[in-house]
């Protein structure tokens, strides 16, 4: 199989703090990480087009579908990482499509709060078999010991991602 980026070989490792070519294989590997989310971004929004969804709005659905109950607008919108304006215009228009209602906050009557109905549950259900069936297309092409260790190494970088400090003069020596 024909590489699509060139693979620079990382070097032998000495005592220097990066390893000769590093930053090059830093970069295509993002390159690399890049391409297939484009892919898996392309299988799911063919499957919101015909829904008429964004996916800043998936994004929202997802957001309360794993809330683990109803949302007020203010903490949809910082789990969102938006200002409250954004997610309310995203917000009306899923509410207009039936995907998720806004209703008062029995502890605070100024406060509403969103909830995801049916029919934005249905839609998510839908997207997440649509992106199952092209990740698994795309994941087919790898043994399952690769599958493995293609999730694990994922894994690390997002857990990675989430400690403070986390960026380019944070990254493990190698």
């Amino acid at each position: 199989m024909r590489e699509p980026f060139p693979v620079p070989d990382s070097g032998d490792g000495g005592d220097a703090d990066r390893a000769p070519g590093a930053d090059e294989a830093a970069e295509v590997t993002a390159e690399l990480l890049h391409a297939v989310v484009r892919r898996l971004r392309r299988g799911a929004q063919q499957e919101l087009a015909p829904l008429g969804l964004t996916w800043g709005q998936l994004r929202l659905l997802r957001t309360l579908a794993t809330a683990g109950g109803p949302l007020r607008m203010g903490d949809l919108a910082r789990r969102l990482g938006v200002v409250a304006r954004s997610a309310t215009s995203v917000v009306d228009a899923l509410e207009a499509g039936g995907f998720l209602a806004r209703q008062g906050d029995p502890e605070d009557r100024r406060a509403t709060r969103v909830v995801l109905t049916d029919a934005g549950a249905d839609v998510l259900g839908a997207v997440r078999r649509r992106r199952s069936a092209v990740a698994g297309h795309l994941l087919s092409r790898l043994s399952a010991e690769d599958g493995a260790t293609l999730r694990r190494l994922l894994s690390e970088l997002v857990a990675a991602g989430d400690q403070p400090g986390a960026g380019p003069s944070s990254r493990p020596r190698t």
